[in-house]
């Protein structure tokens, strides 16, 4: 696999000369007005190229969806290497179809998972999604175009986005500028200038805001967010199994386990997550910023932990923490005005949503994928994305009711499918934005079947009882979490 470490240096990043005559002898050359030109092109002669602000996963992908289209570009941005562990690592179904046409560089750091497995209320509610072993759900997938998939993927972003980084940055097409937008001149709903902090000023094309919560774009144009549900505190870290090879076929190191947490009797109410990626397994819970309490966010981390293993997902028997605990806060947004005159909010910088709603990183290789149709101004191609950002705004609101409410098992099971059904609607958007117009069609006739299809087909299991309490293990809770110290030194 890829290096996994908290101590892996940053690829090297190479400063291209933009200065005059770097140039001089190109020719140029527009096709269908889109520039195709090789890297380090002149100030005069590419004023007009598109600029994507921020090279974190988001700007990547959309940098690479233009490169592959022979679409010259500048992606702007100071790459920050993956030294912790960060979110975005359990893939949907849009994800990994697009890690798998688009990202084979990087398979060395993809783990099939075979089942998402909802702990609510003393229920657990699975998903499998072996899509290849339905004869249903593969017929889905070949109509829309698909390859069926055998499993989803977890991914291992320590090493991941640094190599995706160093491949995106070597295309002939993609100029990286090492900085930071200082300025935007914005006029009639269209960026008429951009300049760094190093004193470099573009007059683009295009924009592609990548910035995600830094928002580089809404905030010099004035657009406020429309921000649902309570803000909330993300705790979050990386453990190391004591033995990988040990259980290695136990349900829950092959599943994404989603566990709700409750006062009365895990101390901690909460919506978390624990996702095993090869010899390492993400741990992470949400909890309502607001709600009173004196918890460290270590403490928040060891309560989940203990939760999770009275639901049957016995981490902290098994593995000890290998990483700092991290914390984030943040609350779930979308913007209403995601594209104007010659300008995108792209991906999670347009919305952003419950974690097991729909990745981050899906939405972004979504938005990525209509990258150059949105150059355009295609209209087909902005009602895609406006109704991939209305999918997961649904579909949140499915997360947010087992998140808070009480529920029964029939409502498990119709909230299960909702979020199945939510995932083959955001296929079928994809299919319609990589297809050709005959698979494209098919692809928006079966996309308005699917809600249809979700009310007369169960597609996850009945909820059963959630195991019982499992004896605590000889080590205390506190000394299998392990220390932030013994984190970096583990991990070198």
């Amino acid at each position: 696999m890829l290096p996994h470490t908290a101590l892996r240096p940053p690829p090297a990043c190479p400063s291209p000369d933009i200065g005059p005559g770097a140039a001089s002898g190109l020719e140029w050359r527009r096709e269908n007005h889109l520039m195709n030109t090789p890297s380090n092109p002149s100030p005069t002669a590419a004023r007009d190229l598109p600029i994507i602000i921020g090279c974190g996963i988001n700007g990547l992908a959309v940098s690479r969806s233009l490169s592959r289209q022979r679409i010259a570009h500048r992606l702007i941005g100071t790459p920050v290497p993956l030294q912790r562990p960060c979110l975005g690592e359990s893939m949907d179904a849009v994800c990994t179809l697009d890690l798998e046409k688009n990202f084979s560089d990087g398979k060395a750091a993809y783990f099939q998972k075979a089942d998402l497995d909802f702990h609510i209320q003393g229920t657990k509610t699975n998903c499998n999604f072996n899509f290849q072993g339905s004869p249903g759900l593969r017929k889905y997938f070949k109509t829309l175009g698909l390859k069926p998939l055998p499993g989803l993927y977890h991914v291992d972003r320590i090493g991941f986005d640094d190599h995706v980084f160093t491949q995106t940055v070597a295309s002939q097409y993609c100029q990286h500028l090492d900085g930071r937008v200082a300025d935007i001149t914005v006029a009639n709903d269209t960026v008429q200038a951009l300049e760094l902090d190093n004193g470099q000023r573009f007059e683009p094309r295009f924009v592609f805001d990548c910035s995600n919560h830094a928002a580089v774009l809404p905030r010099a144009m004035g657009l406020k967010p429309k921000t649902f549900g309570k803000p909330q505190r993300v705790a979050f870290t990386h453990y190391r199994l004591d033995n990988p090879d040990q259980n290695a076929h136990a349900h829950w190191r092959l599943a994404t386990s989603l566990v709700r947490t409750e006062p009365d009797q895990d101390q901690i109410s909460g919506f978390g997550w624990v996702i095993p990626i090869g010899d390492h397994v993400s741990l992470g819970v949400s909890v309502n910023d607001e709600d009173p309490t004196d918890l460290t966010d270590e403490q928040i981390l060891e309560h989940f932990a203990l939760a999770c293993r009275k639901r049957g997902v016995p981490l902290v028997d098994h593995a000890k923490q290998v990483a700092p605990t991290r914390c984030i806060r943040n609350t779930h947004f979308a913007h209403d005005k995601v594209h104007g005159a010659n300008w995108v909010l792209s991906g999670p910088t347009a919305c952003q949503v419950w974690f097991s709603t729909g990745t981050a990183v899906g939405f972004a290789t979504f938005a990525a994928a209509l990258a150059p149709q949105l150059m355009k101004r295609s209209r087909r191609a902005q009602n895609l994305y406006q109704q991939y950002i209305t999918s997961l705004r649904g579909s949140h609101d499915v997360i947010t009711a087992m998140r808070e409410d009480t529920l029964t098992p029939a409502d498990m099971t119709r909230f299960t499918n909702k979020i199945y059904v939510g995932n083959g609607i955001r296929m079928g958007l994809y299919a319609q934005a990589i297809g050709n117009p005959l698979r494209t069609r098919i692809a928006q006739l079966l996309t308005r079947m699917t809600p249809w299809i979700g009310r007369n087909t169960d597609f996850c299991n009945t909820p059963v009882p959630s195991p019982a309490d499992t004896p605590a293990p000889a080590a205390s809770a506190e000394e299998n979490l392990g220390t932030p110290s013994q984190a970096v030194l583990s991990s070198s």
